[in-house]
């Protein structure tokens, strides 16, 4: 999912090192005492860039960021800095903590905080090309760019350990002269304790990068979910009230409604991300649908020559990763590949 990461995707190119995918799959098989601390030298690398790079205006729409935002319709704001420091999707942020999710779905109106570290939501005007905004206080902006990059690859990029850190040398010591590495290792403590991120917070405690317990693929299991619609009916509202993951894209099946999140399709369809970034195909198919969370602005897209019984594996590969486990042994009976 590190491709929807609009923080890194701002760089230009020659900036931004080795392909995301790429990095990831070393990431995936790299020794974690040799290999990993490599690997995230890079990331604290660009997450640094990223931040000496965050505006110093407060034009929240800085217009060499607007085409990357890859989707994203919640802006990330630091009360240390006058402009969005990212900007992030708002089914992730609901899939991955649920204090995120009562946040930005206005039942929590006066934020949650831990200490000094405060975090709210604000709706944005109608009319906006946001919904919102999310406000860190007490915390620096680096801080909050290594949650995000948490939150969006169930990777910690640990500055604590010796073995990154050692590797910035200029640019790292003089980011250091203004803040230092126990201060953002403490804010992610309480940023993780707040979010209810477990596993995160398990890993912050050692002095060295250890990998998290993931979560991601679990967590995205929450993002979608097909419902058998009526045949004279486009959609239909979603009948288990047990959803409570704002879906913004609807697959329009032969038999089906497939609701899920336009940021987990374009982050893992070549195809999926082709029509998402196509603003003439895509204009004429938006459109506002009543949700229990009100009026999300919708993206419609008709397959009604697909049947459920073939794209459930393709969506469950996609939208819940390579980590279900069950995915192969049921492709495996219905096609009877076995024996």
């Amino acid at each position: 999912m590190e491709n929807l990461e609009t923080w890194l995707a701002c760089q230009p190119d020659d900036e931004r090192g080795d392909n995301s995918f790429a990095v990831q799959q070393i990431w995936n098989n790299a020794d974690e005492d040799e290999t990993g601390p490599n690997i995230e030298s890079n990331y604290f690398s660009r997450l640094l860039r990223a931040v000496n790079q965050i505006p110093t205006t407060d034009d929240p729409f800085p217009s060499r960021q607007i085409p990357t935002l890859k989707g994203a319709n919640i802006a990330v704001i630091s009360s240390l800095t006058p402009s969005p420091i990212a900007w992030v999707h708002l089914s992730i942020m609901c899939a991955r903590s649920e204090i995120l999710r009562v946040l930005v779905l206005g039942e929590a109106p006066n934020g949650k905080h831990e200490g000094n570290v405060r975090i709210s939501y604000v709706s944005s005007p109608q009319g906006s090309s946001l919904l919102g905004s999310l406000h860190f206080a007490g915390t620096h902006p680096l801080s909050i760019l290594i949650l995000m990059h948490y939150l969006y690859t169930d990777a910690v990029i640990a500055i604590w350990d010796r073995r990154i850190w050692l590797t910035q040398g200029k640019e790292y010591r003089q980011w250091e002269q203004t803040y230092s590495i126990p201060i953002v290792k403490a804010e992610l403590q309480v940023l993780a304790k707040l979010l209810g991120l477990p596993a995160l917070f398990e890993v912050i405690q050692f002095a060295t990068q250890r990998t998290p317990t993931p979560t991601l693929s679990a967590d995205l299991t929450k993002t979608w979910i097909a419902v058998r619609r009526s045949q004279f009916q486009t959609v239909e509202p979603i009948p288990d009230p047990d959803f409570t993951i704002p879906c913004d894209l609807i697959l329009r099946l032969s038999a089906h409604l497939v609701y899920c999140s336009s940021a987990v399709l374009r982050a893992r369809s070549p195809f999926f991300e082709a029509l998402l970034n196509d603003p003439d195909w895509t204009r004429k198919r938006w459109q506002p649908i009543e949700t229990a969370h009100g009026t999300i602005n919708t993206l419609v897209i008709n397959l009604d020559h697909l049947e459920w019984r073939s794209m459930e594996y393709v969506l469950r590969f996609m939208c819940n990763g390579v980590d279900d486990p069950s995915l192969l042994d049921d492709v495996g009976e219905h096609y009877d590949i076995h024996n």
